[in-house]
């Protein structure tokens, strides 16, 4: 591949000068090249299956030997898939020299390594983009009739969009002033001094259990069937349902910390897998944003600490499931002065956290914040810059178990405020009048 060719051409790489009595090959360098010049903002990904367009300029200022080139004379290409396998495109050179419009076409999600080389002048450059799977054809929208800052699904085909329980147009209940969550087909319920616990029959919700509380408001939940796990303001509690009766089984204190994992969120989230629990929060060590997660396990029915002790890992939380915490932090800047987002997956099994996989975004790449109340939201990437022919795109990141890779998926970019689970994406439709929400089933993973 280009890139490998030899490390002692650099010189004439970077100046744009040729060597004696021959034009400058196009040369690719091991050493850090100067950073790509773009017209206007290269976009957060691109889509596989469309035209991609890029427009780059050249750097205009070498000379050699006395002989002043002010203009680039010809360009060259190369755009490398996620395998390593070369990408068919086009570049052309302006009239005036100074741009070149470089076009191709992703054929598979991934990131795509660029390589643009000038000559007589203009430099090498050299910048990835990740292109994104467009699945929005497997996944129709629906449309809701309310706003919905959280939202979750029974396997029974209730919309759970707290505060209401919806099936269609109709209303199953209304549960102002609480937080929600959806395990299977039931639905737990924590008010103010009250849990309690629905389930959705297919035609209507049958409660089934009620205890009263008094630990105050809620951080966050973690369900399954007949467990509930609540991270209260200053406790960690556990309810159960068992033998026909929700009880609660004790709690833990905890110190609520100064900082939300993420600006309008909670100040705590919970993973769970089997008898493990964790518990991930914010902090900050040596002036850098980290993520401390404390160990918990179950034990004859109550909750106990660990003998592991609490470990911090770099970033803040992007993103947060069942079994799985996504972080987000900055490795190093770019050559261009910016800086690119380093995703990460880790995975929650046997009581401790495992890195499985990691995604460098590019540096017009933002990791969106969160500001819904779902127990389980997935990272969201957009655009840090835009304009008219970069427009923002939206892209959800998901696990490929198959290729055990961070792949992007893509999502209209008209929609707007835009959430993402695991299983769903949702946003306020600009399309429909008042508040409604559209929403989309995602499909499985590759």
């Amino acid at each position: 591949m280009l890139r490998h060719c030899l490390a002692s051409l650099a010189l004439l790489a970077l100046s744009g000068c040729p060597g004696e009595g021959e034009p400058p090959p196009f040369i690719c360098v091991d050493e850090p090249s100067p950073p790509p010049i773009l017209l206007s903002p290269h976009p957060a990904a691109v889509r596989v299956g469309q035209k991609t367009r890029l427009q780059i300029e050249a750097l205009l200022s070498a000379s050699c030997g006395g002989t002043t080139h002010t203009r680039p004379t010809s360009v060259t290409a190369e755009v490398e898939g996620p395998g390593g396998q070369l990408i068919a495109s086009q570049i052309t050179l302006a009239s005036t020299g100074a741009t070149a419009t470089l076009e191709f076409t992703p054929e598979r999600p991934g990131p795509h390594h660029i390589l643009v080389a000038f000559s007589e002048v203009g430099g090498l450059h050299q910048f990835d983009l990740h292109a994104a799977m467009d699945r929005s054809s497997e996944a129709p929208p629906q449309l809701l009739a309310p706003p919905c800052p959280s939202l979750e699904r029974t396997l029974q085909g209730a919309w759970v969009c707290a505060p209401e329980v919806l099936r269609g147009d109709t209303s199953l209940g209304s549960f102002p002033n609480s937080r929600m969550a959806v395990a299977g087909d039931v639905i737990w319920v924590v008010l103010g001094t009250r849990v309690e616990r629905y389930v959705d029959t297919g035609t209507e919700l049958l409660l089934t259990g009620s205890v009263t509380h008094s630990r105050g408001a809620v951080e966050f939940l973690r369900a399954s069937p007949d467990e509930l796990i609540v991270l209260h303001g200053s406790a960690l509690a556990r309810y159960a349902f068992q033998n026909g009766a929700l009880e609660a089984t004790g709690a833990l204190a905890w110190s609520r910390p100064t900082l939300p994992i993420m600006p309008a969120g909670p100040h705590g989230v919970l993973l769970r897998e089997g008898d493990w629990l964790a518990l991930g929060t914010r902090s900050i060590a040596e002036g850098m944003a980290t993520v401390q997660v404390c160990p918990y396990e179950r034990v004859a029915g109550t909750l106990q600490p660990t003998q592991e002790v609490c470990r911090t890992i770099p970033g803040e939380i992007a993103g947060f499931e069942p079994t799985v915490l996504w972080t987000k932090d900055v490795p190093v800047p770019t050559p261009s002065g910016g800086q690119s987002w380093l995703l990460r997956r880790w995975e929650w099994s046997g009581g401790q956290l495992v890195e499985q996989g990691s995604l460098v975004l590019n540096a017009n790449a933002v990791v969106l914040d969160r500001t819904d109340t779902s127990s389980a939201a997935v990272p969201l990437v957009g655009s840090l810059l835009t304009t008219s022919s970069t427009p923002p795109i939206i892209a959800v990141a998901t696990w490929s178990p198959q290729l055990r890779v961070i792949l992007l998926e893509y999502l209209d970019p008209a929609l707007t405020e835009v959430h993402a689970s695991p299983t769903l994406y949702w946003t306020l439709n600009p399309q429909a009048m008042g508040q409604a929400t559209s929403v989309r089933l995602r499909p499985p993973p590759p």
